[in-house]
């Protein structure tokens, strides 16, 4: 009766940037060959939401099962394809799941592990990591309007799709125009300035007054920032006035 016991591990893959246009590596080994041939399922588990990659970002079907011919032991890889987008997005990551080892009788102890030594007793995940290479530029674009207008509408833009909502301060006022309640004042900013006052997509539509003064052009300012850190998970966040 043999006493010799074989562990399928998986090595963690390294993290990939998605401009590589590479692969996510998943290496499998058999600690030991084996008489017999044998196969390990394998099956991708994603997550739903920012942070975790989808069919947009890997191509699944390049996830399949692992098979050692009898008296093989070299090790095996699952080459997950990247697929490069346009969109801004934070690290993510996918995980590829390892079970059902091929049942060759009593007599045939072959395990999945984590550590190479023991019976993990359930199948196990290695979890895939990339990158993203994308920048957003966030921006508000002059606009010139008349007087008699009810109000101005100032687009808050990004340059690229981000797939989370994305929030900045907002501030208005400065240059010439007046800013109040009413008549004689230019346009109301009221409830508009503010820390993650509008999200980016969005317009900042602040009324304007119509008066019977004559007056030459006037001006005011919107200004977008944020006070938060727009780098949290992996995200490339950036306003027009600071791209370097």
């Amino acid at each position: 009766e043999d006493d010799d016991e074989a562990y399928i591990t998986i090595a963690t893959p390294s993290t990939v940037e998605e401009s590589e246009i590479g692969t996510v590596d998943f290496v499998v080994s058999l600690s030991k060959a084996i008489d017999q041939a044998i196969t390990v399922e394998a099956n991708s588990i994603l997550g739903t939401g920012a942070g975790f990659a989808d069919a947009f970002d890997i191509d699944l079907s390049d996830i399949g099962n692992i098979s050692w011919n009898a008296n093989d032991n070299d090790p095996k890889t699952i080459q997950v394809s990247l697929r490069n987008n346009d969109i801004v997005e934070g690290t993510e990551t996918f995980d590829v799941e390892f079970s059902n080892v091929t049942d060759l009788g009593g007599d045939y102890d072959i395990y999945l592990s984590t550590d190479g030594t023991t019976d993990a007793g359930a199948p196990i995940t290695s979890t895939g990591t990339i990158t993203d290479d994308d920048r957003a530029i966030l921006s508000v674009a002059d606009v010139n309007i008349t007087e008699g207008s009810a109000n101005v509408a100032v687009a808050v833009s990004s340059n690229l799709e981000i797939d989370k909502t994305v929030a900045v301060d907002v501030a208005i006022g400065g240059g010439d125009a007046d800013d109040g309640t009413s008549l004689p004042d230019d346009y109301n900013s009221t409830g508009l300035s503010g820390t993650e006052a509008v999200n980016v997509g969005d317009d900042i539509t602040i009324p304007l007054f119509d008066g019977d003064v004559v007056e030459g052009t006037e001006t005011f300012e919107v200004t977008i920032s944020s006070a938060a850190d727009l780098t949290l998970g992996g995200y490339d966040i950036v306003f027009a006035d600071n791209v370097n």
